[in-house]
Parts: C-alpha cells; sequence; structure tokens
C-alpha cells in the first residue's frame, strides 16, 4: 500500500525518480527502527522486504519485462547526441572484466579520423559497483519503438481497418477541404504512387516531434516522437490509443541543429514498411506497407528534422530560397518583401543536392558557406525515396497565426478600444455556448 502510495505520488506531482530515492530509503530503516521499538518482528520483515527503487516496483509489477520487450534502449552521446546499441560499446577483456569505447562519431564522417577530425571521444557509460558486480549505466538513453510493433497492435483491434477505408467513401463539395485528403500533400502523393494509396493494406502516417517539461520549476526538456496513422478519420485519428509513441529523446536540452541520429532508427523501419512487412492481425499474416507522408511540427523542430537552417538566418524559409537580409548587427532580418511572385521555390531535386553537398563538406567553413547560400542541412529523412524534402512539411498555422498574430491583433484592438469589455463579454457567452 505504501509503494503504491509512492508510486501515485510521484506521478500526481511529476517528480522525478531520483527526488523520490531517498525514501525509498528511509522507509525500511524506519520500519525497522519501529519494529524494535514496538518489539514487532512483522515490522522488520516488512522494512527487509520494501521495494528500493521505481525498477524493483515494476518488475514485481512485472511492467519491466513488458516494456523491455516492446522498446529498443540506445546508448546517447551527451555532446554530440550520436547512439550506440549497448552491445557495440561494450567489451569483454580476458580476464573476464567489462569496458565501454568511449564516442567515435567524427565530425565529417566522409573523412578519415585525424588531428584535423577528431573523433568526438565522450564518455558514454559510467561504473555503477553493486553488492554482486561492477555495472556499467549510460550517461544517457533514447528509449525507441519500432512502428511495425504499433501497427501490429492496432489492425488486431475490432473495427480499425473498416475506420481507415472511410475516406474513400467522403463526399466534399468542390473547392472545399475538410482533412488532409483535400490538400496538396494527399494528392501529390497519390498521384505518384497510386497503387499504393489505393491498396487496403497501406497506411500513411504523419510524424510529430516535440518538446516539453515534465517537472515543475526544472529547465529539462524531454522530446517524443510519435506516429498518427492518417487514414483514421480526424475525430480518431488524433485518440491516445491511436497514436504510435516510436521515441523518447533525453533532456535536458533540445539537439541544437538536427535530429538525425534519433531519426536513423525510424528511417530504417520506415523503409522496410515501404517495401512490406508481414504482421500478425490475430487470425492470419498479411503483408501491409506504409509510408511517411508529412512531419508536422513547430517552426523550430521542422528546422532540426528536415534539414533546414534557423527561420532567423539569411535563408530561413523551408518553401523558398528568398534572403532575408539583416542591416545592422543585432537586428532583425527585414521579412517585408510580400511579392509572392518573386519567391523562388524549393524543390526536392535542389533540397537533396543542397543537402548532399553539406553533408559531403570537408570544412565547418564550407559547411557554412553552404548554410548561407541554400538554407539546408542534410536529414536521415532524405534516405526514404518517395519522401518529398520541402513539399512534406506543412507549414505550422498554429504558433504564428492562433498563438501570434491573432494575440497581438487583439492585444491592439484593446489598446485601441475596439474590443471593450463588453464586447469581451458577449463573445465569451458565444463561446461558452458551443457544444
Amino acid at each position: 500500500m505504501l509503494a503504491r502510495f509512492l508510486v501515485g505520488w510521484r506521478a500526481v506531482f511529476g517528480l522525478s525518480e531520483r527526488s523520490v530515492y531517498p525514501i525509498f530509503r528511509f522507509v525500511p530503516l524506519f520500519l525497522i527502527f519501529l519494529s524494535g521499538v514496538f518489539r514487532c518482528p512483522s515490522l522488520a520483515d516488512l522494512g527487509r522486504k520494501f521495494p528500493r527503487s521505481f525498477a524493483t516496483i515494476r518488475k514485481l509489477a512485472g511492467i519491466g519485462h513488458f516494456c523491455e520487450g516492446q522498446v529498443k534502449r540506445y546508448v546517447v552521446c551527451p555532446t554530440c547526441s550520436s547512439i550506440y546499441d549497448k552491445a557495440d560499446i561494450l567489451i569483454t577483456l580476458d580476464d573476464g572484466r567489462q569496458t565501454v569505447k568511449r564516442c567515435m562519431q567524427l565530425k565529417f564522417p566522409s573523412l578519415s579520423e585525424s588531428h584535423r577530425n577528431p573523433a568526438c571521444d565522450t564518455q558514454l557509460m559510467k561504473k555503477c559497483t553493486t553488492t554482486k558486480q561492477a555495472r556499467f549505466k549510460p550517461l544517457m538513453e533514447f528509449i525507441y519503438q519500432s512502428p511495425s510493433k504499433g501497427l501490429s497492435k492496432l489492425i488486431t483491434r475490432d473495427g480499425f481497418h473498416e475506420m481507415c477505408q472511410r475516406f474513400r467513401y467522403r463526399e466534399v463539395p468542390d473547392g472545399e477541404m475538410g482533412d488532409i485528403y483535400d490538400g496538396r500533400v494527399w494528392k501529390e502523393f497519390k498521384r505518384k504512387y497510386k497503387s499504393f494509396v489505393d491498396s487496403p493494406s497501406s497506411f500513411l502516417l504523419g510524424l510529430n516531434i516535440d518538446w516539453f517539461q515534465p517537472f515543475e520549476h526544472s529547465i529539462h526538456s524531454v522530446g517524443v516522437m510519435y506516429l498518427t496513422v492518417l487514414n483514421l478519420p480526424r475525430s480518431v485519428r488524433y485518440k491516445e490509443e491511436n497514436v504510435l509513441l516510436v521515441g523518447v529523446i533525453p533532456g535536458p536540452k533540445e539537439p541544437k541543429k538536427t535530429c538525425n541520429s534519433f531519426l536513423r532508427p525510424l528511417v530504417g523501419d520506415l523503409l522496410e514498411l515501404w517495401d512490406g512487412v508481414e504482421l500478425d492481425t490475430g487470425k492470419h499474416k498479411r503483408t501491409y506497407r506504409a509510408a511517411l507522408l508529412c512531419v508536422c511540427c513547430d517552426v523550430p523542430a521542422t528546422r532540426k528534422v528536415g534539414g533546414f537552417v534557423s527561420h532567423n538566418a539569411h535563408k530561413g524559409c523551408n518553401k523558398c530560397l528568398l534572403s532575408f537580409i539583416t542591416k545592422k548587427f543585432g537586428e532583425k532580418p527585414d521579412y517585408s518583401d510580400f511579392n509572392r511572385t518573386s519567391w523562388p521555390r524549393r524543390t526536392d531535386v535542389q533540397q537533396r543536392e543542397y543537402a548532399r553537398l553539406h553533408q559531403e563538406a570537408k570544412t565547418s567553413k564550407k559547411r557554412k558557406e553552404y548554410e548561407k547560400k541554400y538554407g539546408a542541412r542534410f536529414s536521415v529523412l532524405h534516405n526514404l525515396p518517395y519522401f518529398d524534402t520541402v513539399v512534406s512539411f506543412p507549414i505550422d498555422p498554429m504558433h504564428n497565426l492562433f498563438l501570434g498574430t491573432a494575440k497581438h491583433v487583439i492585444q491592439v484592438w484593446k489598446k485601441e478600444g475596439i474590443l471593450t469589455e463588453r464586447v469581451l463579454c458577449s463573445i465569451q457567452k458565444r463561446v461558452d455556448s458551443v457544444q
């Protein structure tokens, strides 16, 4: 009962496991102390059996075993965010002792290691000595689950297949757009790969990556990668039970420029799904295919995932090659050119070529030149042969229009007296009446 209370208490207040660890150490000692005071041997037995960590609780509840069978844990380099399979960096010596390799990532992978291209050489794991034996624990871990495993659960659910076919029978008046099926991204993909979209055993997926702070009063960002099945109706598409959580990116800070290391396992599995993977439906085995149609993120995440430079850079737009000039040091770039006909559009072919040049650059200076000239970096998503590296990144309207422009306009209207308290109360009553 006390262990359950601690688990619930941690979940309600969003505490880390480390912060609750002292309580697990204190409670057994306190129970043993009480057994001596009240001469109650059962309290001493309870103290000796009391779990010493959340890991023990998960093991006793069978949760840890379940999780280990569903996810893969990668060791993450704290410096460059490269990921490693634990088995690849653990070395067993002739005398039976174990040691750990350090990070071997090169700044320029196309070149051999040298004094001008050194390896990262950061420590990846720390040695933990227990009563039984010494073991190594990763300094940072990336938790990953294959989308194939997630899809294998969804396809066994009653009615899932039927829901994924409903979009084929939608009736939308000409000129109106009600869902992703009416947009350019879906239609362009269907035009190129009609047989794939028409197949009842094919799924189109949307990827989202975002960061959040799991704890209050602490600056610690954790990233999540999740997929949505776009074949599902919009009314159920984003429900928790239909979302595929594929990765948890460790903190405490976001990756600086790219997310390539964390995307590599996902891209490998997506390539397999593009060719076809045999999954068990519960009644029989069947070959399913899936493809990544689009990546829906806010502006900073889009730049890190898609291989674009920051939005305030010289070539900061991920849709065109317009240059944003900064007249003086410290000033914001000039975004005043609203003549859309003069905007040179990016294309998938161009973007892939710019990314290749950036990837094969042999010096940091050359990479910066390419970033300024083309506004592009390499993304592992470019390894997907069907993926459009420009069109497949829809513009994020929420932060810009709803939380940015709309908020600013309302503030101006309030300041100018256009929106009075009486008008705002009237608007609120109308909002409250919406069912």
